[in-house]
């Protein structure tokens, strides 16, 4: 089973909006609209910094969790050496981005200080 996608499947459609113009579009999609309009050079400069920080905090705790013996274990699991298109940090495997994202956001939470 090494190698595979996780793939999860639900009926639910999640909540949506209405737009004004187009008529309902999923809050997902507004959410992503919105966030893929925003360059970088307009933001206030203390954004840009809490930005920086927030990101820092993400790559040390998700070091710091991949160590642990169940994110671990993950990673050798949904992990190869070679062949995948995304890294699981702190390990020197690859998987497929769903792979990742899952082990990647496992070891992220493991050591969440932020709380």
């Amino acid at each position: 089973m090494s190698g595979y996608d996780l793939i999860i499947r639900s009926p639910l459609k999640g909540p949506s909006v209405h737009d004004g113009q187009h008529g309902k579009k999923s809050a997902i999609r507004v959410l992503a609209e919105y966030a893929t309009s925003i360059e970088w050079n307009n933001l206030p400069p203390e954004v840009m910094e809490h930005s920086r920080r927030i990101l820092l905090d993400t790559i040390g705790v998700t070091l710091g969790g991949s160590a642990e013996p169940e994110a671990t274990a993950l990673a050798h699991r949904l992990g190869r050496p070679d062949g995948k298109p995304s890294t699981l940090i702190g390990h020197r495997l690859r998987a497929s981005p769903l792979n990742a994202a899952l082990t990647n956001g496992t070891a992220a939470c493991w050591m969440d200080f932020d709380s």
